[in-house]
């Protein structure tokens, strides 16, 4: 679709959908119903984040003070949130314009994403367990590699990064630590 009428029109028909709509954490803080409501251009401040996790689709002016993509983040994984949570900590706002919309093609998972996924199955039946994984080196598999460079990153924004924050996380905000491996 080009324009919104055709894009709210396919969305009704459930021929196209929030970017994955099973994870909450990713955009949740994005306003949807608020959105399909907007006149073209119009900003909408978005009051709170509702989880670590949250990734939006950015149009940002240059600006040498612009906090970077963490370069420890490669392939895939966290790249796109931890530059969130810096922007957040950095006294950045969010708004979303109304009108304005991305559209996202499904494609085949990448190589660096079949990584990422290796260990989930073995992950997710011993958190079952009465050990709760406890006894396995998450580090061995990529995803656990990236949780714990994240766990690094977040004492580096606690410590190095003046909490300037005008977006505060939300009363209901999800505890994005239930979801690391490490």
């Amino acid at each position: 679709p080009e324009i919104k009428d055709d894009l709210i029109s396919l969305v009704k028909e459930r021929k196209a959908s929030a970017f994955d709509p099973t994870n909450r954490g990713g955009h949740g803080s994005t306003s949807y119903s608020d959105w399909f409501r907007m006149d073209h251009g119009d900003l909408w401040d978005i009051p709170c984040i509702t989880s670590n996790r949250y990734e939006p689709y950015l149009a940002v002016r240059y600006c040498q003070d612009f906090p970077p993509y963490q370069e420890v983040f490669t392939g895939y994984g966290k790249n796109k949130m931890t530059q969130i949570m810096q922007m957040r900590q950095s006294g950045y706002i969010f708004s979303q314009v109304g009108g304005v919309f991305v559209v996202h093609y499904p494609h085949l998972q990448s190589k660096n994403r079949k990584v990422w996924n290796k260990g989930n199955k073995q992950h997710k039946q011993l958190m079952e367990t009465k050990t709760k994984g406890k006894d396995i080196d998450w580090t061995k598999y990529k995803r656990g590699q990236v949780d714990k460079i994240f766990v690094e990153f977040r004492k580096w924004l606690k410590h190095k990064v003046k909490d300037e924050a005008r977006v505060g996380m939300c009363k209901d905000s999800q505890n994005d630590d239930e979801k690391l491996w490490i």
